[in-house]
């Protein structure tokens, strides 16, 4: 082998481990396959140029080894260009036929016109070894101006994408492969183009050996400025092969132009191919394709939208489809880029959810009924006890019944306390709870705690003080109710848990807000325990619910109820060690008298002296209606209508009471809502539907209080409402406006 032909062959070796070199680092990536595409038509060139440079080469053999060789030279240029593409982020153009086709027939026509030998002819021996003659035809001149053109096109594009590009680094790759492109372009095309026209020889056609300078810069913008470690190309590519949800690129007509392996796998094909040219619309159910026609043609943007599509081996798989169109400078959509996501686990997590849901709202329903079931068995026994303890101590005289009378009373007081503190929990719990707002004086409020829990400080030996500031407003307006609530589960609490000592409650007004605090000198709260004292079934000590009672909900429903009414409820220590909880609740002011009442003493007074009513009635004439199927309640109720001078008859049930109704002139109806036959609520719907028995006054008397009762008995045509056990001062109010007395 000369000399000449291992120079050749030196380059053939280093074109061939440079492409080899580049095809490892990521085969995947278009930019490196392309880049090694040009790297092995110089290696086929270098090869054939090795063989023919020895002279002991036969002419024919020689001949054919040259036209084989034609292959890496003729073709290099349309790699070339296809390089600059993907290079400068332009590969998309290489999926249009205008330019793939062009690139492809030039070199293959060159090819064939070569194995005529109609570019390069007859073979000359020179001491170096054989080389070709241009040939004097239209053919030749062709494919100078093609092979100049194309690889002028190539820098071109190159230049272009470097005036462009804000990146520094790509700026710098694109120098360095436009000089060693224009090194290899000058040196090659003077030695085998140049000289060989002007029938110069004696230098021998050096062009597969100067493309080296190209190679060089290859591997120059590799190791310098990390060529081909990242390209937007070669990122985008292994993007869409790493992706785990499907993507489809749809053309404008709705055919599928390519997908990525996640949505070969989700479509079940073989291969990509099995899905390219498939219409997008086949793979979705008849029924959803008005809608995804909608979502990909006529918006722009498309997410998350639920469907589901056919595998192309007929299972149904939901899905969540997401789109954008693509569009060129001109505003025209070239087509769709779609994401599909597999929702086949989220849609079975979500049924999951929605079973868990409907097992907890069925158990929910099934604790609020047994609630319900429960307050109403309890209130109803304990109705009885309360109000005939209430009766005995209206006619009791010496202090040993009363204070005996006065101790059940408390008893079953405490007992339905733990009752409504169950309910109330389980209301808010369930978010029924409902608050009501109402005018009321918080002076008056103040007041009647003092009277409720001055006896049982006294009792304890405690110093026990309410004081409430001159500037706070005579009416305000917001949940007195729920506020009393809150304040008085706070003092008995104190009470309860201070040994010595005393508990004051002091209330002041500002900015629309009213601040009350309870203060004791008990053992006070430790940082620590603060948070969890208004946890549910939580106590400071768990021995003092033995030696105290309750169950650990008082404060925790007091913390939400202060929450529900915007408030906040805290927790500190008091002045002399004790512990000091601070409510501030927002209340708006009224220019309205302030509210005063003393419920307990007009009360005692009326049912002590059986008067009340009886003044305005006619001692002859049954007035009220007692509609009840307990007995208990019917005589209770009885009794205390008899203290009012109230004439009265009973009734087991709905169906009773309306025949009653209709015999006798009745003014005052009292009905239980639950009752056998025909309950309270179907009862009063047909005595308001009957003209001669509408204009009766309506109380409804229920043991149920977990629902939103009020309004719901109101709706139903009562004109009043009561709940077990009865509030003595509630119920005579409401027979005392019944009755005009």
């Amino acid at each position: 082998m000369s000399s000449w032909a291992l120079l050749h062959f030196f380059a053939f070796v280093t074109n061939l481990y440079a492409g080899l070199y580049l095809l490892y680092r990521n085969p995947r990536a278009l930019l490196n396959r392309l880049a090694a595409g040009v790297l092995m038509c110089f290696a086929v060139w270098s090869i054939g140029i090795t063989f023919i440079r020895n002279s002991w080469l036969p002419l024919e053999t020689a001949r054919i080894i040259n036209n084989i060789t034609s292959i890496g030279w003729l073709s290099f240029s349309s790699v070339f260009i296809a390089f600059a593409l993907e290079f400068a982020a332009r590969g998309n153009i290489l999926r249009r036929p205008i330019v793939v086709i062009p690139l492809i027939l030039f070199p293959l026509g060159f090819t064939l016109l070569q194995l005529d030998n109609r570019i390069l002819g007859y073979l000359l021996l020179k001491p170096y070894g054989w080389v070709g003659m241009w040939t004097e035809s239209i053919w030749t001149a062709l494919y100078l101006i093609y092979y100049l053109a194309a690889t002028g096109i190539g820098l071109a594009i190159i230049w272009h994408f470097r005036t462009r590009t804000d990146d520094r680094q790509r700026k710098k790759q694109s120098l360095t492969l436009i000089v060693s492109v224009l090194i290899s372009l000058v040196a090659g095309t003077l030695t085998s183009v140049v000289l060989r026209l002007f029938n110069v020889y004696w230098i021998p056609p050096l062009g597969d050996v100067t493309v080296l300078a190209w190679t060089a810069g290859l591997f120059y913008a590799t190791v310098r400025y990390r060529l081909f470690e990242f390209t937007p190309s070669a990122a985008a590519e292994e993007i869409l092969d790493t992706m785990t949800e499907a993507l489809l690129l749809v053309g404008p007509t709705g055919s599928i132009v390519t997908v990525n392996a996640a949505a070969t796998a989700l479509l079940g094909a073989g291969s990509s191919a099995d899905c390219v040219g498939r219409d997008i619309l086949t793979l979705f159910p008849r029924d959803a394709r008005d809608a995804i026609v909608r979502a990909l043609y006529k918006t722009s943007f498309v997410s998350n939208l639920r469907s589901s599509i056919f595998s192309l081996d007929g299972w149904e798989i939901p899905v969540l489809l997401s789109s954008t169109a693509l569009s060129d400078e001109g505003g025209r959509v070239q087509g769709y880029v779609c994401v599909i996501r597999d929702f086949t686990d989220i849609k079975a997590a979500e049924e999951r959810l929605m079973e868990a849901r409907d097992v907890a709202e069925q158990a929910n329903r099934a604790k609020s009924t047994f609630l319900a079931t429960m307050s109403h068995e309890m209130r109803t026994p304990l109705n009885a006890v309360l109000g005939y303890t209430r009766l005995l101590r209206a006619d009791a005289h010496d202090v040993d019944t009363t204070a005996r009378l006065e101790y059940i009373e408390r008893s079953g007081e405490q007992l339905l306390a733990l009752i409504n503190e169950m309910l109330d929990f389980a209301k808010i719990e369930s978010g029924t709870m409902q608050l009501s707002a109402e005018n009321f004086s918080l002076r008056a409020m103040l007041e009647d705690i003092e009277r409720t829990f001055a006896l049982r400080a006294e009792e304890r030996r405690l110093g026990f003080s309410v004081c409430c500031a001159e500037d706070v407003p005579a009416t305000v307006r917001g949940a007195g109710v729920r506020l009393r609530q809150v304040v008085s589960n706070l003092v008995e609490n104190a009470i309860k848990f201070t040994e010595r000592g005393s508990v004051s409650v002091s209330c002041i007004y500002d900015s629309g807000a009213a601040f009350i605090e309870v203060v004791d000198t008990g053992p006070g709260i430790g940082a620590d325990e603060r948070q969890a004292i208004f946890e549910p079934f939580r106590q400071v000590d768990m021995s003092h619910t033995r030696a105290h009672g309750g169950i650990g909900l008082g404060l925790a429903i007091c913390g939400r109820l202060v929450g529900l009414m915007g408030g906040v409820i805290e927790v500190g220590d008091g002045p002399e060690g004790g512990a000091r909880f601070s409510v501030s609740v927002p209340l708006t002011p009224l220019e309205t008298p302030e509210v005063t009442a003393d419920r307990e003493a007009p009360v005692l007074q009326d049912l002590r002296a059986g008067t009340g009513v009886s003044a305005a009635l006619d001692s002859g004439t049954c007035i009220a209606l007692v509609a009840d199927d307990n007995d208990l309640v019917r005589n209770l109720i009885g009794s205390i209508l008899a203290r009012l001078g109230v004439s009265h008859a009973f009734a087991e049930n709905g169906a009773q009471a309306i025949e009653m109704l209709r015999r006798a002139p009745y003014r005052l109806l009292i009905m239980d809502i639950q009752m056998p036959e025909m309950d309270g609520m179907e009862a009063i719907r047909r005595i308001r539907a009957d003209e001669a028995l509408r204009d009766i006054y309506a109380i409804a008397l229920t043991a149920h209080a977990l629902e939103d009762d009020a309004r719901r008995f109101l709706d139903a045509g009562f004109n009043d409402y009561i709940s077990k056990p009865v509030d003595f001062p509630s119920f005579i109010g409401m027979v005392k406006r019944a009755l005009g007395g």
